[in-house]
């Protein structure tokens, strides 16, 4: 019930809140960056910032239930026009978020191994 008083509604919110501040500072000094059940509406994307993510982060974007055509539209095409460029991994549209994460982990056990 905690984390659910936290919760905003994206239409509600304002995009110089403190929160939408602190996400897209957290963006700019990540590592990794990984959009689980992100929803990539042009609004969720523009108050975001996406060239705010480093060019040298790492980037995975579930897409579970997406098409290929709505993976091209929402995802790859907004990474395309900011200096990060295409995320690193993007999911398969029938990956939910846990075997994203354990396609991900995988990944780089082996990269790092």
């Amino acid at each position: 019930m905690t984390g659910s008083k936290s919760i905003r509604i994206v239409h509600q919110a304002d995009s110089n809140s403190a929160e939408f501040q602190a996400a897209r500072k957290a963006l700019s000094d990540a590592e990794r960056v990984i959009f689980l059940g992100f929803s990539f509406g042009r609004t969720n994307v523009d108050r975001l910032n996406l060239d705010n993510i480093s060019g040298q982060s790492h980037v995975l974007c579930s897409c579970y239930g997406m098409t290929e055509s709505e993976i091209d539209h929402l995802i790859t095409q907004p990474f395309m026009t900011t200096r990060h460029g295409a995320p690193s991994f993007i999911a398969k549209p029938e990956q939910d978020c846990l075997a994203v994460l354990r396609s991900w982990v995988n990944q780089f056990a082996e990269r790092y191994a």
